[in-house]
């Protein structure tokens, strides 16, 4: 009835093929079969319709003439057995998708694994480089990982496992710093900021501490919880030693700047100072006194405001100039008084430079010079007024030189002319008249040698006179000079038997004249003054020098030394200056000649060339002359 859907008693002797799903997919030739042959036949079969379909186990066996037919419902076993196949098929479709998804895994894993490896790496390369001690707190484990800097700045033992724990650091954290710390760090993992930083005092390895500045970021999990910290600590014991010193050196310099204020306070100048690029910091009370101005104008304006406007511009470029070479600044300015009248004031400044050189600050004075200035102005007024009275002097003198020059040179031919008729007819008699009388003529002698002398002297002075009128440089060759005194002077040398030693002599600027005289001058007294049966021996040399000891205003200018040395008789050395004295003789007339000019001359035409000569002796060892000439003339 389930099956066929009908009474039983209504299928009674009905066909079989009237049971359509027992004669489907070829089953009643079976049918035929099993009478026919006597076979059994035995199958699954379904019965129903799309929304529900029956399964059994068909058996047919042959009886007497037609056969028995048994079904057996399966249906249960059916829809197990196909819910069994269902999920295998969904067991190897499960098995794909987690063999792809494992493939997928172990690739991404793969990547991560490298990824961290090579983050791993980074992070030893960086935790290296560092000076920091790096480390690492696992919050999971409570383990904490140092760098190797970490053992080598605080003289830990690397192989200490205690030091790996998080323990050991806050123990290792000074007592007085520990609780800050703890507490300080606790606020930062319960709270969003994810960085963390502080400074306190870690104990070493030998029991000292160190001050460190110690910084760290907090890693939260995909849930938001707090997993690890890694951070850094430095050693900054150098840097607070140094703040702390630092610190007592600006308490230092604050009691001696306040001990500057106080003592500059009671000087009588103005008292400044300023920073290395000019601005100012620092005045005394003399400069507010006399300014009237405040500290904020004076820093701002106050120089502007204070300085004659005559003088500002001068003295900007002067302390601009001074900033920038580090010279010492040093000027002379008015400054307005509060009442609006000017001083004169004498202004210096001095850079103060540090170990290296390099200037940090400046100080300066101002002095009030403006009685002192006052004087010096009517000083200088009447020097100016005396300079123009010595002036219109000097052309006078100049004016009564020339006649003077001209009245010696009349005076010089006028007593030389009745000198040169006294020496003339005395030779005549001499010669005609008295040659047989020997008293007579040991008088005229006497008479024809002092004439000449008196004409020599004369001569010397009239000479020595025209040395004070100027005369025009020339480059001469002083070489040609000393050769043309000796050509003069042959005879004398000949008969004196003197050995002469000339070295090169330079080219200067000079009169040739005067220079040949004093040569001759000095060959002469040379020659003159020989010892008996020493042959005279002269030598004339000279090199050229640098150093002026002349004149200290010219150092670099060029001049030559010139040394004309003898053996003769030689002074005493305390009279080498009065020799250059005019009518100045160390030795009698009687028995060596002379007017005692020529020295004087020499000296008088050295001078004339801006140089100046020197005399060396020594008794019966010989005289040396350094004659000490500039190249070129101005």
């Amino acid at each position: 009835e389930k099956i066929f859907r009908s009474q039983p008693e209504k299928l009674i002797a009905k066909n079989i093929n009237d049971f359509q799903a027992l004669v489907q997919d070829g089953f009643f030739a079976k049918y035929s079969e099993v009478v026919e042959k006597d076979q059994t036949v035995a199958a699954e079969i379904s019965i129903g319709e799309e929304d529900h379909t029956e399964w059994f186990d068909m058996v047919a066996n042959k009886l007497q003439d037609g056969m028995i037919l048994t079904l057996t419902s399966t249906t249960h076993k059916k829809e197990a057995e196909e819910k069994l196949r269902r999920n295998y098929n969904e067991l190897l479709r499960t098995k794909e998708s987690l063999k792809q998804l494992n493939t997928q895994l172990e690739v991404k894993v793969q990547a991560r694994t490298q990824d961290l490896t090579q983050s791993e790496e980074r992070f030893r390369l960086v935790a290296s480089a560092t000076n920091d001690a790096i480390w690492d707190w696992n919050f999971v484990s409570n383990e904490m990982w140092w760098s190797d800097n970490f053992y080598n700045l605080f003289n830990y033992d690397k192989g200490d496992s205690t030091t790996r724990t998080a323990s050991f650091w806050f123990d290792a954290i000074h007592p007085e710093d520990r609780d800050r710390v703890r507490n300080s760090i606790n606020a930062v993992i319960h709270s969003d900021d994810k960085k963390w930083s502080d400074e306190y005092r870690f104990k070493r390895g030998d029991g000292s501490y160190a001050f460190v500045f110690d910084r760290a970021s907090i890693m939260y999990d995909e849930l938001g919880m707090p997993y690890r910290m890694l951070g850094s600590m430095m050693d900054v014991t150098e840097l607070q030693e140094t703040e702390e010193q630092l610190k007592l050196k600006n308490d230092a310099l604050e009691k001696l700047i306040q001990e500057f204020k106080f003592v500059t306070d009671f000087m009588p100048q103005m008292v400044w100072s300023t920073q290395p690029n000019g601005h100012h910091d620092f005045f005394n009370k003399q400069w507010f006194d006399y300014t009237g101005l405040d500290l904020e104008l004076s820093k701002n304006v106050g120089w502007s405001y204070v300085l004659h406007p005559d003088d500002y511009e001068r003295t900007l470029k002067v302390w601009e100039e001074s900033l920038q070479t580090g010279k010492t600044y040093e000027i002379e300015y008015r400054m307005r008084h509060k009442d609006g009248t000017y001083r004169w004031f004498l202004a210096r400044a001095i850079p103060l430079e540090d170990a290296k050189g390099t200037i940090i600050k400046w100080f300066g004075t101002c002095t009030d010079i403006h009685d002192q200035k006052i004087v010096t102005d009517v000083l200088e007024q009447k020097v100016k007024e005396r300079t123009h009275e010595l002036l219109q002097t000097n052309t006078e003198l100049e004016a009564s030189n020339n006649e003077l020059l001209q009245f010696a040179s009349v005076a010089s031919h006028d007593l030389k002319e009745p000198l040169r008729k006294i020496h003339m007819f005395s030779h005549i008699i001499k010669d005609r008249f008295i040659k047989d009388h020997k008293e007579a003529g040991s008088y005229l002698e006497r008479i024809i040698t002092s004439s000449s002398r008196m004409t020599r002297l004369i001569n010397d002075l009239l000479t020595y006179s025209r040395l004070s009128v100027n005369s025009l440089f020339e480059p001469v060759d002083l070489n040609i000079i000393i050769k043309e005194v000796l050509s003069d002077l042959e005879l004398m040398i000949h008969e004196k038997q003197a050995e002469i030693k000339l070295g090169p002599l330079p080219v200067i600027d000079a009169v040739p004249g005067q220079m040949r005289q004093v040569f001759q001058n000095l060959i002469f007294n040379a020659l003159k003054f020989s010892r008996e049966a020493v042959k005279p021996e002269i030598a004339v040399t000279a090199e050229i020098i640098k150093e002026d000891i002349i004149d200290e205003e010219n150092t670099n200018k060029p001049f030559c030394r010139i040394l004309v040395k003898d053996n003769g008789i030689g002074f005493d050395a305390q009279y080498r200056y009065k020799i250059f004295t005019i009518f100045q003789q160390l030795h009698s007339r009687d028995k060596y000649e002379g007017t005692g000019i020529g020295l004087a001359i020499t000296k008088k035409i050295v001078e004339k060339h801006h140089g100046i000569i020197s005399a060396e002796s020594e008794v019966n060892v010989g005289t040396a002359f350094t004659i000490v000439l500039p190249l070129k003339q101005l």
